[in-house]
């Protein structure tokens, strides 16, 4: 009897050791009036799906099943757990690992079913003492919120299973998703050395993102009376009264007659265009807008510039339930069939109603304009192969793609190498910048020619900085060795850090402008160089292994930054080419072997001036 009664409760320890649910019934303790109600658990995930967004909803829409292995509290009957993950971001992690924490929301008033927003999922892994814990999870679209703390990872022993499988990433995006010291990487695995547990992690989240979503209070903050300011909680406001309603119209009325004057005298400008439209938006009467473009087509029925402001401004979208854009386009045409805008803008409005809804007429149309623009301005070939390519394999016309595929951006350059006499003047080829370099040529719904025009913005930026600083080219043409190092800093000078080696000689160049005391502004570049030994170039070129650089791609597409730095690195070996650009903070192992170079000079730049 002893014996069979001993080996129930083993069995039961065993039951509950491996996860199954207890029937537990704790609240989750959210505040009185709480728009939403919590279920966290601990959660194995059986399936997941992606489901369509909601309408007029820009966000990332899967559905997932759990079985519920652990409830950390709120209320939920059965086993298994179905529901949707809402993400404004485009990211797929939560479905990377089989065990979560997961903290589901339902709307109070509603009673609608619990959902997953944004961040609230944790991946979590069994600790050698059989005890559930968080692994440090680098997400890099989580909402930062003001005064919020930081939650330190600390070391745990994970089990042995504890691993992430790296098979088939980069070096760069192992580097970045599983970074040192919080994980090791080992063959294809990264094992978590660092995390934190599954209360640390829920206490965080109530302090944080759930008292941001006002499920729960901000704790008291004790009253400041030696820092010289006092914390007070629920302030009342004076509201701010808007001004006397006639007085305002009357202001609003009186700058539209100035505008409209301006505009008499100067109708083209469209700086002042744009006032007129926010003049009309401010008094809600659109009627005086549309009239101004009806008769400025009417007074210049011979200017194709007319009836380009006219699509622009008063018809800026073609759509499916609008053509009115493509019919004041073609009334461009007539007055001037070989106007390039006419003829891209027209191309451009196929292509929209081609990506709403596409089939063989917008395809077939859209190119047929853009080909036009190609014979109008051939240096635009480069940009426009593309779109080309892209409609062109929708429609199976396999002997255009092949013949567009060949077409290369040429540069010509000058006696010093800078570009010159190019409709762009890049110093750098398109497609290693393209997001995609294959996807977009079956993929219809990428927008080429967004893609494009975020490519055209940085070619454009780069190339300017470098012919600033009068540098020669460098591509798969430079039979030479040489690293260049192109930075340019948001709140600082830019910067240039060239180093060739000729046999076994290694020189290191930089240029810094010259800041010119009486203009108060920069002028020219002052270059300096020194002789390096032929070891220090061996030792960057192996940290550069260390990140397997040579099959990096060439765009930062991680980075959503308006400001920072730009770290943009060109690498030219015997016939071989290569150029990467990352912000500052995305990439620390790639800035760290750029950091070599600068020690290499003698900028002695300050801490806080390296960003």
């Amino acid at each position: 009897m002893k014996v069979q009664i001993l080996s129930f409760f083993i069995s039961l320890l065993s039951f509950q050791s491996i996860g199954i649910c207890q029937n537990q019934t704790n609240d989750c303790n959210e505040k009185p009036g709480a728009p939403r109600k919590l279920f966290a658990f601990i959660g194995e995930l059986l399936q997941a799906r992606t489901v369509s967004a909601r309408e007029n909803y820009n966000e990332a829409r899967f559905s997932a099943t759990y079985r519920i292995i652990d409830k950390i509290c709120g209320n939920y009957p059965g086993d298994t757990i179905s529901f949707d993950v809402i993400q404004v971001f485009s990211d797929s992690s939560f479905k990377k690992n089989k065990y979560q924490l997961l903290i589901l929301t339902k709307d109070t008033a509603q009673n609608e079913n619990y959902v997953l927003w944004a961040d609230l999922y944790f991946d979590v892994f069994k600790t050698v003492n059989k005890q559930w814990a968080a692994c440090y999870m680098s997400k890099r679209n989580s909402v930062i919120y003001a005064n919020e703390k930081v939650l330190k990872p600390k070391k745990i022993k994970f089990s042995k299973d504890a691993f992430y499988d790296t098979r088939g990433m980069t070096r760069e995006e192992i580097d970045i998703t599983y970074p040192e010291p919080f994980y090791k990487i080992k063959k294809d695995k990264a094992i978590p050395l660092l995390g934190n547990s599954i209360d640390e992690i829920f206490q965080h989240q109530k302090e944080s993102t759930l008292t941001n979503a006002d499920i729960y209070d901000l704790p008291e903050l004790p009253v400041d009376t030696a820092g010289g300011g006092i914390v007070v909680k629920d302030v009342q406001l004076e509201e701010i009264k808007e001004g006397d309603p006639d007085s305002v119209n009357q202001a609003i009325e009186k700058n539209y007659l100035t505008i409209k004057d301006s505009l008499l005298k100067d109708p083209f400008n469209e700086a002042k265009i744009r006032l007129l439209l926010e003049n009309c938006r401010a008094r809600k009467d659109y009627d005086r807008c549309s009239q101004f473009f009806d008769n400025l087509v009417h007074d210049y029925p011979d200017s194709v510039k007319a009836y380009l402001l006219k699509a622009k401004f008063r018809h800026p979208r073609a759509s499916l339930e609008d053509s009115s854009k493509i019919l004041v386009l073609q009334q461009a045409l007539k007055v001037d069939s070989s106007n390039y805008d006419a003829n891209y803008e027209l191309a451009l409005s196929y292509y929209r109603l081609f990506r709403q809804q596409p089939n063989t007429y917008y395809a077939y149309t859209a190119r047929k304009w853009f080909i036009r623009c190609a014979d109008i301005d051939m240096a635009q070939i480069s940009l426009l192969k593309y779109p080309v390519i892209q409609l062109s394999n929708y429609l199976n016309d396999a002997n255009t793609v092949s013949i567009y595929k060949k077409l290369s951006y040429q540069v010509s350059t000058n006696a010093q190498g800078i570009p010159v006499e190019n409709k762009h003047n890049w110093y750098f080829p398109i497609e290693p910048f393209l997001r995609d370099s294959t996807n977009w040529i079956t993929d219809y719904t990428i927008d080429i020619i967004k893609e494009l025009g975020s490519v055209n913005f940085r070619l454009d930026w780069f190339s300017e900085a470098l012919a600033w600083f009068k540098e020669p080219m460098l591509s798969a043409r430079y039979k030479g060795k040489m690293y260049r190092f192109l930075w340019l800093r948001s709140f600082d000078a830019p910067i240039v850090i060239r180093m060739q080696k000729i046999k076994r000689s290694v020189i290191i160049y930089w240029k810094i402008p010259r800041f010119i005391d009486s203009l108060h502004t920069f002028q020219s570049a002052v270059e300096f160089k020194k002789t390096i030994a032929v070891w220090q170039w061996k030792k960057f070129e192996k940290s550069l292994t260390t990140i397997d650089y040579w099959s990096m791609i060439s765009g930062d597409y991680l980075s959503d930054a308006t400001d920072g730095a730009i770290w943009l690195l060109e690498a030219a070996i015997n016939g071989k080419y290569k150029v990467t650009e990352r912000s500052g903070y995305i990439y620390p192992k790639y800035t760290k072997c750029l950091m070599y170079l600068i020690n290499l000079t003698d900028l002695n730049l300050p801490k806080d001036r390296i960003y």
